[in-house]
């Protein structure tokens, strides 16, 4: 059974941590699943910031 997100098919939770501090600070659903690590510049409350997030495997 697949689980979707406002009628479309979701593959699961993408967690996304600081490339600088690794604080796991942000979690997305994503829509289709890929090879390639999701990055993407996002505020660290840690670092105070905006830092590049990386998602973790």
């Amino acid at each position: 059974m697949c689980a979707t997100y406002g009628g479309v098919p979701v593959s699961g939770k993408r967690v996304l941590a600081c490339d600088i501090c690794k604080s796991r600070n942000y979690s997305v659903t994503s829509a289709k699943k890929s090879d390639t690590r999701l990055t993407v510049k996002k505020f660290c409350k840690r670092c105070n910031g905006h830092t590049l997030h990386v998602e973790t495997r």
